[in-house]
């Protein structure tokens, strides 16, 4: 990102970058065009003493959407400046940047009217590693552990066990999603019931590929589950309501704010679809409430 956007002061960066470049090997004919200039003058002018901060951020932005945007205004080159046999050029469309497995950079000059003269060099993050096929991926990041008993003490020993099991993945604990969906669908709900939240346990080893580390899980299980005191006071849950979602009508309410719930629980999903369908009806609304409820899209408050 260069250019002071005078007649002047272009021509004489634009000479200081072809013979650093030159200095260094660079030097390329013009069909081997690498190298595109661009700057935030032509959208905000000179932006005084606090030059470089914007096109910091434009370069930053442009690394992460693997995108360069054209030189705002730019019509034709300064008559000072000559790019023939240089790998530069100015960027005047949006263009793809990028170059395979080659490592993006972009340097960022901040020549500020309060005497500010910086030159930093950007480079892209490393691109993550696809995981093997049999690796395992979470779906979400954390994950509901219930369990439950017909006494407190063999609820807390329900915990050990799953705690112990945690700890030793290679004797049969695939994965804590694959643990929490077992406890959920493929247990009876005993009448003392207690619940945790807990991550997925997947984090990346040295090498980058996707491990399990369920002794992690493990410990925060030990530290969060009840002790026999506490479990000792829990309610029998079979007695207990039965659990409903209600969206009050006090101004709390936001669009979008079921979006979540309808795109990852089928459950809800369902249900959210047959109340729809049923107001859809001609007697009652007459139109679908889907797009209005679930829109990713703005401007459809009603």
């Amino acid at each position: 990102a260069h250019c002071t956007g005078t007649r002047v002061g272009d021509g004489i960066e634009a000479r200081g970058l072809m013979d650093a470049f030159a200095r260094i090997g660079g030097k390329k004919g013009s069909d081997e065009v690498q190298v595109a200039l661009g700057s935030v003058k032509g959208n905000i002018a000179h932006a005084n003493c606090a030059a470089g901060a914007t096109g910091f951020i434009k370069t930053l932005m442009m690394l992460k959407s693997r995108e360069l945007v054209p030189v705002a205004n730019f019509t034709m080159l300064n008559p000072k400046i000559n790019f023939s046999g240089t790998p530069f050029q100015v960027n005047n469309e949006l263009c793809a940047w990028d170059f395979g497995k080659k490592t993006l950079r972009a340097g960022v000059s901040s020549f500020g009217i309060g005497g500010t003269n910086a030159h930093v060099i950007l480079e892209q993050p490393p691109l993550p590693e696809e995981p093997k096929a049999d690796a395992p991926v979470a779906r979400w990041a954390y994950q509901v552990v219930p369990l439950s008993a017909k006494s407190p003490l063999a609820l807390k020993q329900n915990a050990e066990r799953l705690s112990s099991a945690l700890r030793k993945p290679s004797e049969g604990v695939p994965s804590m999603a694959s643990t929490a969906f077992t406890l959920q669908t493929g247990r009876s709900a005993l009448p003392l019931r207690q619940a945790l939240v807990v991550s997925s346990g997947h984090a990346l080893d040295p090498e980058g590929i996707i491990s399990r580390d369920l002794s992690q899980v493990a410990n925060v299980l030990d530290k969060r589950f009840p002790d026999i005191e506490d479990l000792e006071e829990l309610p029998d849950a079979t007695k207990r309501p039965s659990v409903a979602f209600v969206f009050p009508g006090q101004g709390s309410q936001h669009l979008g704010m079921a979006r979540g719930l309808y795109e990852q629980v089928p459950l809800f999903r369902e249900a959210a679809d047959r109340c729809c369908a049923l107001l859809a009806e001609e007697k009652h609304l007459g139109f679908d409430l889907r797009p209005c409820l679930f829109s990713h899209g703005g401007g459809q408050e009603r």
